[in-house]
């Protein structure tokens, strides 16, 4: 099992694009991956859903 964390203070780096991207080709590329969308505006996480979704990383850990 392989950990990346792409993790920057600044903003508008390419965090959420670079991770999207790199997401999709490897599921697309037949491996496993789980992205984690700890940011508080949850954009990355907007990017792969139409409607904003009802629960955030905090209510999922919270209630497992």
């Amino acid at each position: 099992m392989r950990i990346i964390a792409m993790c920057n203070q600044k903003g508008g780096v390419g965090k959420t694009t670079l991770t999207r991207e790199l997401g999709c080709y490897l599921a697309h590329a037949g491996e496993r991956a789980l992205l984690i969308d700890a940011d508080g505006q949850a954009n990355l996480t907007k990017s792969f859903f139409e409607n904003e979704p009802e629960r955030g990383l905090y209510e999922a850990i919270l209630d497992g």
